[in-house]
């Protein structure tokens, strides 16, 4: 069966998707991957990745967080003058710089430069 496929975000509809031998499923593929999303530029990252143990030893010494309750891997974390932190990581994990950013700046509430001197170690 041969089924249309989602329109890519630039709204055009390039090919139907169809069985493995059929060639229009390889247009399609081909041009999904050359499509908007690889010609957007990449902006480097300026924190690093963490263990989520790292990262849970960090909120607590510089930023005064320490655990109010716990119930399997999620923790809730509070702080005086800060806002209440749900911790969902097991502490093994690497979190992504992605993840160090958010739990920082959007949880937290530090601002980009605040948050990059926790991590560094430079508060």
């Amino acid at each position: 069966m041969i089924r249309p496929i989602a329109p890519p975000a630039h709204g055009r509809v390039v090919a139907f998707r169809g069985s493995q031998h059929s060639p229009a499923g390889s247009r399609c593929r081909r041009e999904f991957s050359n499509s908007l999303v690889g010609s957007l530029p990449r902006v480097p990252n300026p924190f690093s990745s963490l263990k989520a143990g790292d990262m849970l030893r960090l909120l607590h010494r510089e930023l005064g967080y320490r655990v109010a309750r716990q119930k399997g891997s999620h923790r809730k974390l509070v702080a005086e003058g800060r806002p209440e932190l749900t911790f969902a990581f097991h502490d093994r994990r690497s979190l992504a710089p992605v993840e160090v950013r958010d739990i920082l700046v959007k949880q937290a509430g530090l601002s980009i430069e605040e948050a990059l001197k926790v991590v560094r170690g430079e508060r």
